[in-house]
């Protein structure tokens, strides 16, 4: 799991971290549930709440994802993270709010625009966080493939 130390109100992310920032983004539609995991404070009650949805990502890595939300929390803030993939498994990892898109959204919106969350990848069990991996890859793969490679088969020709 990363380290995380407080340096005053600021946090920094370990050597490890900052190594998986330059992870591969992968285009691929996968259902993410985001919680805060600080409270928040009603501002017409006065009550404290979690905010929580179920949202989709269509660009991820291991090192965090862009999350389209008509609702973008705000930069800073911790959120817990539930990514289910195809093999269905739910990887759980914590994040951080690094930046936010408020805009008004068309039907002419191109999706690069819509409103969303910025996710850094802050923490999460290294044998999950290496299953998020494994399934980026697979799509990473089958993307990628060589011009020579595309529409050739594996099966013997008659």
């Amino acid at each position: 799991m990363s380290e995380i130390k407080q340096n005053g109100d600021r946090e920094v992310v370990s050597k490890n971290e900052a190594a998986n920032q330059g992870s591969k983004r992968v285009d691929v539609r996968v259902p993410i549930r985001i919680s805060t995991i600080d409270p928040e404070k009603d501002p017409e009650t006065g009550k404290l709440y979690f905010f929580t949805a179920e949202e989709y990502s269509s660009n991820i890595s291991r090192s965090g994802a862009f999350i389209t939300t008509p609702e973008p929390i705000d930069p800073g803030r911790r959120v817990l993270v539930e990514i289910d993939i195809p093999s269905g498994s739910s990887i759980q990892t914590i994040g951080r709010v690094v930046w936010n898109r408020i805009a008004p959204v068309s039907a002419e919106t191109p999706a690069k625009s819509r409103p969303g969350i910025g996710i850094q990848f802050i923490g999460g069990r290294p044998d999950l966080l290496n299953e998020l991996d494994r399934y980026l890859n697979s799509k990473t793969r089958r993307h990628t493939r060589k011009p020579a490679e595309i529409g050739k088969s594996n099966q013997p020709t008659l």
